[in-house]
């Protein structure tokens, strides 16, 4: 998505506040991204505080709602494994 604009900003040790904070997903929770759909770098983000505002290039809009997820995350997104949870080794 596009940048958002800033005079000031927040930053800590992990960087800009609420930098990559959120992630479109489908329902299922495989994160979508540019690289599959590209026109979605000209979407205009407006963060709200409970989720985003998304207007397309063609005006039309979206609001996604954040959602705190207690499953863990998918373990397949674009074909690829990305999530991949530690596992101690037995002596």
């Amino acid at each position: 998505m596009r940048g958002i604009g800033l005079t000031h900003a927040f930053a800590d040790i992990s960087g800009l506040a609420f930098d990559r904070l959120f992630m479109v997903t489908e329902t299922d929770g495989t994160f979508i991204t540019a690289r599959q759909f590209p026109q979605m770098v000209k979407f205009i983000p407006a963060p709200l505080h409970d989720g985003l505002h998304l207007t397309a290039p063609d005006g039309s809009s979206a609001w996604c709602v954040l959602v705190i997820s207690p499953r863990r995350p998918s373990d397949r997104s674009l074909g690829q494994p990305f999530y991949r949870p530690h596992r101690a080794r037995r002596r």
